[in-house]
């Protein structure tokens, strides 16, 4: 299990603990959506599209628990024409009237994933040009005055700031369910300080937090042990 799917495990189980006691409530799930072409050593002839991205995956998770779960996430121009777009979203019984085109960007980024045996490869494909843009996209309207009483939310960080970061600073502690960060594996990056001083206080808000294990050292302030840095280059 990666760091990344601990973390959607940990997520998971935070909405759960907080949500049942009260399985109404709806929970809007803020983070990014990314297309996953997956590809596998005994079907290589095509890849099989799906949602991926961090905000599927927990929207998902919390759909067990909660009535309603909508979605909250800026796409490219390309998503809603997608046959792994909203189409998906839809299927999977989740709200999407909070997934906002980001006016010129044109293409939603597509991950490509490969397995062979044990061994998982990522490569950025179309779009990821985007992902920056995508990070610090203020999404219309004003979700923290359009909350109703019972709501939660659940935001995810992940990639260590931009627009999310500043989404979870608006948030009220009431309606602040979770706070999950899931940073980059890539060596080399790590969060601006201003970043992880604002994701500490948002932190200090949220009932729950659920950090990777590299997101829990980068708020820690503790450096990432270098094998494990070595393992994850190894695994490109």
């Amino acid at each position: 299990m990666t760091a990344a799917n601990q973390s959607d495990t940990l997520s998971a189980i935070c909405c759960k603990s907080k949500l049942d006691d009260d399985v109404d409530k709806v929970v809007f799930v803020r983070g990014l959506i990314f297309v996953d072409a997956l590809s596998f050593a005994h079907d290589c002839d095509q890849p099989h599209y799906c949602l991926g991205g961090g905000a599927p995956q927990a929207a998902v998770a919390a759909k067990y628990w909660a009535s309603s779960v909508q979605l909250v996430a800026p796409v490219g121009e390309d998503f809603f024409d997608s046959r792994n777009g909203v189409a998906v979203l839809d299927s999977l019984g989740l709200n999407a009237a909070g997934v906002h085109v980001v006016p010129g960007i044109r293409q939603t980024p597509c991950t490509e994933i490969s397995y062979d045996g044990q061994v998982r490869i990522e490569r950025p494909m179309d779009g990821w040009e985007n992902v920056a843009a995508l990070c610090n996209a203020c999404l219309p309207g004003d979700l923290c005055e359009t909350l109703s009483p019972g709501a939660r939310v659940h935001v995810l960080i992940e990639r260590g700031g931009g627009a999310e970061l500043d989404f979870a600073s608006t948030l009220p502690s009431s309606s602040f369910l979770s706070l999950e960060l899931v940073m980059p594996w890539e060596s080399g990056y790590e969060l601006v300080e201003q970043d992880v001083s604002s994701i500490r206080r948002a932190s200090s808000r949220a009932a729950m937090v659920s950090p990777d294990l590299r997101g829990a050292a980068e708020i820690a302030g503790l450096k990432m042990p270098s094998e494990l840095d070595r393992c994850n280059d190894a695994d490109k």
